[in-house]
């Protein structure tokens, strides 16, 4: 006679089941149960073990969950017109003290993103070491869910002139 012992994890602790072999039948809670049925009982409670494991182990709420709004957008050079890497920082229009969330630009695409509370007016606020300081007022719109704005930005960068087009050479 071969006793197995099996343990999976439960919500409130662990349980411990035993089952006893002998060579066709099988002996559990005191009934009489083929090879077989015991076999696929020790399947699914592995299984069910196991599946509780994963979902209390992966088990999140939403990354949101109330609505935000998601301003997003690029950073571009007024002179180049091309992608500029600045750091933006927003904060509340009635208290400018306060930073409320800031981002970078990314230097080879100029993309931002920064997270705000809806109904609410901000500071967005974009500076390098080699651009203009600018600040620019935001107001987020109410919502009840989740809203996506894109709004994009040019800032003046120190000691590049614009090339003067001259057209083209004929």
């Amino acid at each position: 006679m071969i006793v197995i012992k099996l343990s999976y994890p439960e919500k409130f602790g662990t349980v411990i089941d035993s089952v006893m072999i002998n060579a066709t039948t099988c002996a559990y809670k005191n009934r009489r149960i083929t090879i077989m049925n015991q076999i696929i009982k020790f399947t699914v409670l592995s299984l069910v073990g196991a599946f509780l494991v994963i979902i209390s182990a992966t088990e999140s709420k939403a990354q949101f969950s109330k609505a935000v709004v998601v301003l997003k957008g690029t950073v571009t050079a007024e002179q180049t017109g091309k992608p500029h890497s600045v750091r933006v920082s927003v904060r509340s229009a009635g208290d400018t003290a306060m930073e409320i969330n800031a981002s970078r630009s990314n230097s080879e695409s100029g993309y931002y993103l920064v997270v705000l509370k809806p109904g609410k007016k901000y500071w967005v606020h974009l500076e390098s070491d080699n651009s203009v300081a600018k600040d620019v007022l935001f107001e987020a719109p109410a919502c009840d869910k989740t809203q996506q704005i894109v709004q994009d930005f040019t800032v003046t960068l120190i000691g590049v002139t614009t090339k003067p087009d001259l057209g083209e050479a004929k």
